[in-house]
């Protein structure tokens, strides 16, 4: 209930906001993509088919299928194509989809071809649930791109992650800083009551995404975009501002996970940024090693090493051991191209042959892989392994040394892409968060408009 009248205020005000300022003839399109990215974050959809949906003493239940979930999904974001179209804004530019600008996305779409056709995949159904999201999300970015400048992108953005930073420090404030337990349950629904409570002795923030890993990895991303508009002098009162809201936010999810990535990210772009070369230098790696070993020590001898070595720290560990597990005898079923894009779970609890005696194997088999790089490995196997990380690898390098341009907009988005990637794939090892729906799209979201080739003159 709470959720659709929130779409509801977001959809209404976001067309007030643009009326307003198009009637009085300030150029306002940046607050449509603004609009979009907001429904976008909010993860706002019309499941079209639910795969293994049954009721269950009146309730739905659903047997996962992998890290995308079971539902083909008509996205929220997808649905302003209609009205871009109307305003004259959705054609394509000519190449959007020529394979020389879209190498990446033909190779996907090549691994999604060997899902379908794979003879271990035990169910692949599962494969079309990430197609057609994907396919709503790479139509959406490639009209945006065409229509849009890219100083509209950087604005549009910007407003969207100021406002959905607002609600996020509200529903914090509600819970835990005020004990509101209510305000957890207005988006999620009452599951999300258990997740706030993960922590011995710490009650955790969980805003509008229901669990504290997927908000705080969110905040992070939002961080690393705010802290490339501050060090890029792009509104910097503003900036600073929602940095600090956004590390707040973290601070109060718990997530060690993300305390961890935060302080190495921050302090990367921020040696990027000063060094003007590339990540993957010798002085930049040095000094990124010697400030992380530093932090670790502090962790070690402060009292926050009570967030770390004590709560549920142990028994946490043992069950990502216990998951890697599981994902390392998938890998040995079909070690060159896996068992299928999102359909691992479903594998492990219905054809894995298990031996070993694990802890809750129960909800190991019922839940992704809390390690992504496992995912991917156990999917797509070996092969898709080399393609995942060679793309983290190059993008990593490539933008991290066009991080200085002529352009404002692309020295912004050059650099928040390069942290953002990072933490991604650091945040990947111990959790699945970077794959929940709203974090995976708004990465992709955030980082595909880097991408403009033409723009990259270093200064």
């Amino acid at each position: 209930m709470y959720k659709s009248v929130v779409l509801a205020l977001v959809v209404v005000i976001g067309i007030i906001r643009w009326l307003y300022f198009d009637a009085k003839g300030q150029k306002s399109d940046y607050l449509l993509l603004s609009l979009v990215f907001q429904v976008l974050i909010f993860g706002f959809g019309v499941p079209l088919h639910t795969f293994f949906s049954v009721q269950s003493m009146g309730e739905t239940e659903t047997e996962r299928l992998g890290q995308f979930g079971n539902a083909i999904r008509l996205e929220g974001y997808f649905l302003f194509l209609a009205i871009f179209i109307a305003l004259g804004l959705g054609r394509f530019k000519p190449g959007a989809f020529s394979f020389r600008n879209n190498l990446w996305l033909y190779i996907l779409i090549l691994f999604c071809l060997i899902s379908i056709l794979n003879p271990v995949n035990p169910f692949v159904p599962s494969i079309f649930v990430f197609l057609f999201s994907f396919f709503q999300l790479i139509v959406i970015l490639k009209v945006i791109e065409s229509n849009f400048s890219r100083g509209e992108i950087i604005k549009g953005i910007f407003d969207a992650l100021l406002l959905v930073s607002i609600l996020q420090l509200f529903l914090v404030i509600c819970y835990p800083v005020l004990g509101i337990q209510a305000a957890t349950t207005w988006f999620r629904g009452e599951q999300t009551l258990e997740t706030t409570l993960k922590r011995e002795g710490y009650n955790s923030a969980v805003g509008i995404f229901g669990h504290p890993g997927p908000l705080a990895l969110f905040c992070l991303i939002v961080t690393i975009f705010y802290v490339s508009c501050y060090l890029n002098r792009f509104k910097m009162k503003k900036s600073l501002i929602l940095i600090v809201i956004n590390i707040v936010i973290i601070l109060l999810t718990f997530s060690r996970t993300t305390y961890i990535t935060c302080i190495g990210v921050l302090t990367l772009i921020y040696i990027v940024y000063k060094q003007r070369e590339g990540l993957f230098s010798f002085k930049n790696l040095a000094m990124i090693f010697s400030i992380f070993i530093a932090f670790l020590l502090v962790l070690y001898l402060t009292p926050l090493s009570d967030v770390f070595l004590k709560s549920d720290a142990e028994s946490q560990i043992d069950n990502r051991f216990a998951h890697w597990y599981l994902g390392y005898q998938t890998w040995l079923d079909s070690p060159w191209i896996g068992v299928g894009i999102n359909s691992h779970v479903y594998y492990m609890a219905h054809v894995l042959q298990i031996n070993a005696d694990l802890p809750i194997l129960w909800f190991l088999t019922s839940n992704p892989i809390h390690n992504i790089h496992f995912i991917i490995l156990s999917e797509v196997g070996v092969i898709g392994l080399v393609f995942w990380v060679y793309f983290f690898i190059s993008q990593i390098n490539f933008f991290s040394k066009h991080a200085h341009t002529l352009f404002l907009e692309t020295s912004i988005l050059n650099l928040a892409t390069t942290g953002i990637l990072v933490a991604f794939f650091l945040y990947g090892f111990f959790g699945w968060a970077p794959f929940t729906k709203e974090v995976f799209n708004s990465t992709i979201f955030l980082c595909y408009f880097s991408a403009g080739r033409k723009e990259m003159q270093v200064v």
